[in-house]
């Protein structure tokens, strides 16, 4: 009786032993478990509590929407225009140019020489974790300004929205202003270049076909220069109307010579006076034949050949002209029309609080991250445990 009091009495205190075992266990594990939550998500927490509360600097938004536009007004028909509807036309090509020329380095150095964007960013009394370092380089400030400017360009409406981030109201204003600024002498700068380019080209159509209606003319001069006749063409014309006239006259004598001789003698003075007339005419005919054509010296005939080469090219050359002439007309209508501006649909708003930091978004976000890599964690752990015990 007394050895089976004795054996329950051990049995006891195993059992109580095991049972603080356990106890001692869950205890150590509840307090690692403890330890690592509080390392891994409420010190971060309190810390970001902390930042967004106390140490972060307030940063104002000031937003400005514009577009750019064309004074063309002309509609497009057929397949210009369903290509326009496709890729959005000139305008929208420009407006991505001058979302591209926002956000580029160029207008970096032009903010920070005008607008002092590294002393504002760099300010002291900034909070060191949004801050731009005082000692950053170009690089790092263009990497800090592509954060605190942004242009969205919006391919539906045709619209640019442009944002600036500062930590006070006026400067985010006062930047935003500068940017539209430079950002309109920009497109007119590159509006009136390619007006220019254009109007200067058809210019320099215009004074080739000037030149080569010039030359013309002069070789006209020279040749006129160089023979007795003014217009060779209307000298041929006179000179056939006097070989047609001899012809007829010659005919008529001839003529009146065969009536006279069927009456009176061969050697009538009346007969002999029409042969000398007859021979008269045949030497004037001849005289005018050469004139007209000559195989041994320069006749009409080749200074109609080359007048006639003068005249064509002049002709051309004078409707060359008179089509340089016309194209610089259009092209000058067609540059007025094609000029390109910046319209500025809302102004660079000036804020009247703060937008950011989300503060309470801000220690909401660390605390989801946080615990849920306390909770991944703890499962790794977990599943290591396991795998070790098997």
């Amino acid at each position: 009786m007394h050895m089976r009091r004795s054996g329950n009495m051990t049995e006891s205190r195993q059992t109580e032993s095991y049972t603080n075992s356990a106890r001692d266990l869950r205890k150590a594990r509840a307090r690692r478990l403890a330890v690592r939550f509080g390392a891994i998500v409420m010190i971060p927490t309190l810390m970001a509590t902390l930042y967004y509360t106390a140490i972060a600097s307030d940063i104002y938004q000031s937003e400005a929407i514009i577009t750019v536009q064309s004074s063309e007004s002309r509609p497009q028909l057929g397949v210009a225009a369903i290509l326009g509807a496709v890729t959005g036309g000139a305008t929208a090509q420009d407006a991505m140019t001058v979302q591209e020329y926002i956000l580029s380095r160029e207008m970096l150095a032009q903010i920070d020489t005008s607008e002092g964007f590294s002393g504002h960013y760099s300010n002291p009394n900034a909070d060191f974790w949004s801050r731009l370092a005082s000692d950053a380089t170009f690089e790092d400030k263009f990497e800090y300004y592509q954060k605190r400017v942004r242009a969205n360009y919006d391919t539906q409406s045709g619209i640019l929205k442009v944002t600036v981030q500062a930590y006070t109201a006026e400067k985010s204003k006062a930047i935003n202003d500068a940017i539209l600024q430079r950002s309109e002498e920009k497109v007119n700068t590159l509006s009136e270049r390619a007006k220019r380019d254009q109007i200067a080209f058809a210019k320099k159509e215009v004074t080739v076909a000037e030149e080569r209606l010039t030359s013309a003319r002069y070789a006209i001069l020279e040749l006129q220069k160089q023979g007795a006749e003014f217009h060779p063409l209307k000298e041929a014309g006179t000179v056939l109307t006097i070989q047609g006239e001899l012809e007829s006259e010659l005919v008529k004598a001839r003529a009146e010579l065969a009536q006279l001789l069927a009456t009176m003698a061969s050697d009538a003075p009346k007969a002999v006076a029409l042969r000398q007339r007859i021979q008269a005419l045949q030497m004037q005919l001849r005289r005018e034949n050469k004139r007209l054509v000559d195989p041994e010296n320069e006749a009409l005939n080749t200074s109609i050949a080359r007048f006639e080469t003068a005249m064509i090219e002049k002709e051309f050359a004078a409707k060359q002209y008179e089509a340089a002439m016309a194209t610089l007309e259009l092209a000058k209508l067609e540059a007025d029309k094609k000029s390109r501006y910046l319209a500025t649909i809302a102004a660079p708003s000036l804020p009247d609080e703060a937008l950011y930091p989300k503060r309470a978004l801000g220690v909401l976000t660390i605390f989801l991250v946080c615990f849920a890599i306390f909770g991944i964690g703890s499962l790794l752990i977990a599943a290591i445990k396991e795998h070790a015990r098997l």
